[in-house]
């Protein structure tokens, strides 16, 4: 059968599917979920090919479905999702 692969460090596999991404939580989680998102954020630190730190927002007393200081279009008008559209009044 061969040689056992060797796995690739767990942060090779999901690193690159990281990189450019927002992530804002408030930081009073009703079930505490926004330890999980800090744990990521430290772990994101120490990636490597690529490596990129985030983007991470932290609401202070805001729930874990807070989106940042910006309205949700804004949000993902950032993120490119939503094309700029100047409308004329």
């Amino acid at each position: 059968m061969g040689e056992p692969q060797a796995k690739p460090p767990h942060g090779a596999l999901h690193g690159g599917k990281l990189v450019f991404k927002y992530i804002s939580t408030g930081d009073m989680d009703t079930y505490y979920l926004d330890v999980g998102v800090v744990l990521l954020d430290e772990w994101m630190q120490q990636t490597t090919d690529p490596h990129y730190p985030g983007f991470f927002m932290y609401g202070d007393r805001q729930p874990h479905c807070w989106s940042g200081p910006v309205t949700q279009a804004e949000r993902l008008k950032e993120m490119g999702i939503l094309p700029n559209v100047v409308y004329a009044a």
